[in-house]
C-alpha cells in the first residue's frame, strides 16, 4: 500500500512508473481506495472503467453502480462515489480509447469532466472534446445517473432497462459503455433494443458493439 497519493499521476511523478493497481486517497475522502494505475506518456492515468471480453455483467442496479463492481486488471467500473471524488479534487481530462473488431482504435479526450455527489445523482458535466472517434459523449452533458431501478433519463421508457446498463442517460444516448458485450454487428432481430457498447460518431449505427473500452483521467493541470 502506498499513502498520501490522491491519484495515479501524483504515484507516476513519485516514481511509481510502472501500471498497476495502487491504493490512493482523494481529498477529502477517509479511506484509502483501490485503483487500476495506467502509467503512459509522463503521467498516471486514473481508469475508471474498462471492457475487454463481456465476462463482467454491467447491467447492474444503483447501489452496485454507486461503489463499483469487477476486477480492476480486468473488466470493471470503479464506482460513482470514486468517480465524484477523484473528479471534484481537481480539473481532469477525460480520455476514452475505443476499439472495433476490425482491428482499428480511436480515442476521444474531454477538457472538463466532472461528476457530483449522490445527492445529485451523480450528474455528469462534460466538455471540450478532440479526438478522432467524434463526440458522442456531449449529448450526455448535465445528466444524472441512471439504472434499471432508478430512472432519470429524459425518455418516456427506461433507457437503462431497455439498454441494459447504467449510464447518464438523455433520451436515450449517444454513446453508451456499458451495455451488453455483443460481437462487432448484431442484428436487431437479436436484441429488442440498441443495448451493445456504442460510440455512435465512429460507427455511425446503433447496433454496432464495441470490442474494447476504456475510460481514464489525468489532471488538467499536472
Amino acid at each position: 500500500m502506498v499513502d498520501g497519493f490522491s491519484d495515479c499521476h501524483e504515484l507516476y511523478m513519485a516514481g511509481f512508473t510502472v501500471s498497476g493497481v495502487y491504493s490512493i486517497k482523494p481529498d477529502g475522502t477517509l479511506f484509502m481506495d483501490t485503483v487500476y494505475c495506467e502509467m503512459v506518456n509522463k503521467t498516471g492515468y486514473t481508469v475508471l472503467q474498462r471492457r475487454v471480453d463481456g465476462l463482467l455483467n454491467f447491467n447492474r442496479r444503483w447501489l452496485e453502480y454507486r461503489y463499483g463492481f469487477g476486477n480492476p486488471y480486468a473488466e470493471f467500473w470503479i464506482g460513482n462515489d470514486k468517480m465524484h471524488a477523484l473528479t471534484t479534487q481537481k480539473q481532469y481530462i477525460l480520455r476514452i480509447d475505443i476499439w472495433d473488431w476490425e482491428g482499428n482504435k480511436a480515442y476521444a479526450e474531454y477538457n472538463s469532466f466532472s461528476v457530483e455527489d449522490a445527492e445529485q445523482q451523480f450528474r455528469l458535466h462534460i466538455g471540450g472534446y478532440y479526438g478522432d472517434a467524434g463526440d458522442s459523449f456531449s449529448y450526455h452533458d448535465n445528466m444524472v445517473f441512471s439504472t434499471e431501478d432508478v430512472d432519470n433519463d429524459l425518455h418516456t421508457r427506461n433507457c437503462a432497462a431497455e439498454n441494459k446498463g447504467g449510464w447518464w442517460f438523455n433520451s436515450c444516448y449517444s454513446c453508451h459503455l456499458n451495455g451488453i458485450y455483443h460481437t462487432a454487428w448484431y442484428p436487431q432481430a437479436q436484441s429488442k433494443y440498441a443495448d451493445g457498447i456504442s460510440w455512435y460518431t465512429w460507427k455511425d449505427s446503433e447496433f454496432y458493439s464495441l470490442k474494447k473500452v476504456e475510460m481514464k483521467i489525468r489532471p488538467k493541470t499536472p
